[in-house]
């Protein structure tokens, strides 16, 4: 494990929590002063979704072992830790879906401190926004995760609208149907096309030889080039924008704050997307609606799992 501690013992105790964001990719984590942000220790690993359960609790286990060994060496106490999930967390704190690994059998007593949380991980990245990043200064937002999947979730006064069950975090994840002019079904599933992985996919799926390696590899000849690239990004950044301006056609939010490996990054398909998504609202006033990227980047999952967990117990 990697770590970067920045806390110097001269100072007053943090108000220090641990914040676990588990991803299909690498699961991160973070000792965090829940009062300004700052990271005091922060490690990750790969998460290798495909091993068995018990050796993937095992290393969430591990790394909140670290930052509560961390945290004894520099006399920090612990007061908690929240863990974030890719998948559908109830309003009970229950894992209930099991999309990238089944840990619906996970409970908080797992774990060898007395407050732990489990919550999705769009809705506490959106929080750590929320509280301390991108929209802290609006009454309302949209935040949208967009890496490996894509998820949202409605922040209003600071919170988060987690519908009657807390399941308010999809909205591209299920087949749509369209008509073409000759009445033909035509189905398709947005989040299979937009997302980080179903960009790379759909691209190799359909050019088995022009297939790339990575996910910047292609989004860098779409950019480099007026080819076939250039346009497939362009076509899926029109369903995303699309996605994106009948989300604000229906919800009217403030702003959009973007997070996620992709949503986060700078490049064609954000900029294709943005003139679509400005397009096709409806209302002419909402058109110019600001669009920001994450202030905490790749940490609003570790932050915001903190953050959780500090709100949870206040």
């Amino acid at each position: 494990m990697s770590q970067q501690a920045v806390y110097k013992t001269a100072e007053a105790l943090p108000d220090a929590y641990v914040g676990i964001d588990i991803g299909g990719t690498k699961m991160a984590s973070a000792l965090v002063d829940v009062s300004t942000g700052k990271i005091l220790c922060e490690t990750q690993m790969a998460t290798q979704k495909q091993r068995p359960k018990k050796d993937i609790i095992a290393d969430i286990q591990k790394l909140l072992a670290h930052h509560i060994e961390f945290a004894s060496i520099k006399s920090i106490p612990v007061k908690g830790c929240g863990i974030a999930f890719p998948e559908l967390v109830n309003s009970d704190g229950k894992i209930v879906s099991d999309w990238n690994f089944d840990l619906r059998s996970l409970s908080q007593s797992d774990f060898p401190v007395e407050n732990v949380l489990f919550e999705s991980d769009v809705r506490v990245a959106g929080l750590a926004e929320a509280t301390l990043g991108a929209g802290k200064d609006h009454q309302s937002f949209v935040y949208v995760s967009l890496g490996t999947g894509l998820s949202y979730t409605l922040f209003n006064n600071g919170k988060p609208w987690r519908g009657k069950n807390g399941y308010a975090i999809h909205f591209a994840s299920n087949t749509l149907t369209a008509c073409t002019p000759d009445l033909r079904a035509v189905n398709y599933l947005p989040e299979a096309l937009v997302s980080g992985s179903g960009l790379l996919n759909c691209w190799n799926m359909s050019h088995p030889d022009q297939r790339y390696n990575t996910l910047p590899e292609l989004l860098t000849k779409a950019e480099l080039s007026i080819g076939e690239e250039r346009q497939y990004i362009k076509l899926a950044s029109e369903v995303l924008g699309s996605l994106l301006a009948q989300m604000v056609n229906m919800l009217d939010p403030e702003a959009i704050v973007m997070g996620g490996g992709l949503g986060c990054a700078h490049n064609i398909y954000h900029m294709f997307m943005e003139v679509t998504l400005r397009d096709r609202i409806w209302a002419e006033e909402c058109q110019n609606i600001p669009i920001y990227k994450a202030k905490f980047g790749h940490r609003s999952g570790t932050v915001g799992a903190a953050l959780a967990i500090a709100e949870h117990m206040s």
